[in-house]
C-alpha cells in the first residue's frame, strides 16, 4: 500500500465540492492501526482530522513537520514562494502516490508493467508502459512524441513533475512516524476543539 512517512490512506473518497474542485477524504493508518479520519476542507481551509481517541491532532501536525523540516520554495503566478512543509502538503503527495498505486494496479491487469506520471500541480496523466520504454530521464520522456505533444499542449512547463513508476517499492516514501509519536497531548485532545 501507498504511505507517505508509514502513514496510509484506506476507505478514500473523491467528490466535487459547489466550484466543481474534487475533494478527497479517507481514514489514515499507521502500522495498521487506524489514528485519524482526514478530509479535506471543502472551503479551501486547512485540512480536517478527526483523531482517533488517544492521539492528538497538533502531535501528527508537529510529527510530519519534523519529518520534512525543510522550507519548501514554490513558484506561483510567477512569484518564488517559501514556505513550511504542512499535513495538507503531506497529504496531497499520498493522495497522488495512493493513485499512482491503484493505476499501476490496473495497468499490470492490462499487461504493462510501468507507469509514467505527469503533472504540472493541477492536470495529472498517466501513461502505461512496457518496461522495454525505459524512460529514466527528463530528456528520454520527452524523446517519447506522445508525451511531447500532450505535454506541451496540457501542462505549465515551470510546474512539471514527472515521475516513473515500475516497482511497488516506490510507494513508501520517507521516514516512518510512530503512533507514540501521536500519543503527546492526546488525553487534552477532547478539550481542543
Amino acid at each position: 500500500m501507498a504511505k507517505r512517512f508509514g502513514i496510509e490512506l484506506r476507505n478514500e473518497l473523491k467528490f466535487r465540492d459547489h466550484e466543481g474542485q474534487i475533494i478527497n477524504q479517507g481514514d489514515l493508518f499507521i502500522d495498521d492501526e487506524p489514528v485519524a479520519f482526514w478530509t479535506q476542507d471543502a472551503a479551501g481551509g486547512a485540512d480536517v482530522l478527526k483523531m482517533e481517541p488517544g492521539f492528538s491532532e497538533a502531535a501528527f501536525r508537529e510529527e510530519i513537520n519534523k519529518m520534512h523540516p525543510e522550507p519548501i520554495i514554490m513558484n506561483y503566478a510567477g512569484l518564488q514562494l517559501t514556505v513550511e512543509y504542512s499535513l495538507e502538503m503531506m497529504m496531497n503527495e499520498l493522495v497522488k502516490l495512493t493513485d499512482a498505486e491503484r493505476a499501476l494496479r490496473e495497468a499490470r491487469q492490462r499487461g504493462y508493467n510501468a507507469l509514467l506520471f505527469i503533472s504540472d500541480g493541477g492536470d495529472a496523466f498517466y501513461w502505461e508502459l512496457y518496461d522495454e520504454e525505459p524512460l529514466t530521464t527528463d530528456e528520454a520522456i520527452f524523446k517519447h512524441e506522445d508525451l511531447v505533444a500532450q505535454s506541451q499542449a496540457e501542462f505549465d512547463e515551470d510546474q512539471l513533475e514527472i515521475r516513473y513508476y515500475t516497482d511497488d517499492s516506490q510507494f513508501e516514501v520517507g521516514p516512518e512516524i510512530s503512533t507514540d509519536a501521536l500519543m503527546k497531548g492526546a488525553m487534552f485532545a477532547d478539550f481542543e476543539d
